[in-house]
């Protein structure tokens, strides 16, 4: 029997295909510095603004289609602040988290937004 398994090309592309199909796709952001963690649900510190629904789509990192990307921008409209963190859900509220990452800070006028690029590259690696 056999105990490494290893994806083709094709099963990468069939992965992302599968997450650019997906309800995963709305953005949130938030000012919580604690590292991103495997049991992540939600943010940290999450901001009063509405999650935004992203753009998705398949990419070529290495592979054809190896890549799944999400675009959306998030436009401040409470407060002043300094946003630390974004993650990835299934719903516009509530819903499940798809992924967490902590960044470096970007300091947020009211009125101006953050063009979040977040990139799920799969490899046989």
């Amino acid at each position: 029997m056999a105990n490494v398994v290893t994806v083709t090309d094709v099963g990468l592309g069939l992965i992302t295909a599968a997450l650019a199909a997906s309800t995963h796709k709305y953005v949130g952001y938030g000012t919580g510095t604690t590292a991103a963690d495997v049991e992540d649900t939600a943010l940290e510190t999450p901001r009063g603004e509405d999650r935004t629904s992203g753009t998705q789509s398949q990419e070529t990192t290495t592979t054809s289609n190896d890549t799944y990307q999400i675009e959306a921008t998030i436009t401040c409209t409470a407060t002043a602040a300094a946003i630390t963190e974004v993650a990835v859900f299934s719903a516009d509220a509530a819903g499940s988290c798809l992924l967490r990452c902590t960044h470096a800070v970007v300091n947020l006028e009211v009125g101006e937004g953050i063009a979040y690029t977040i990139e799920i590259i799969t490899d046989q690696a």
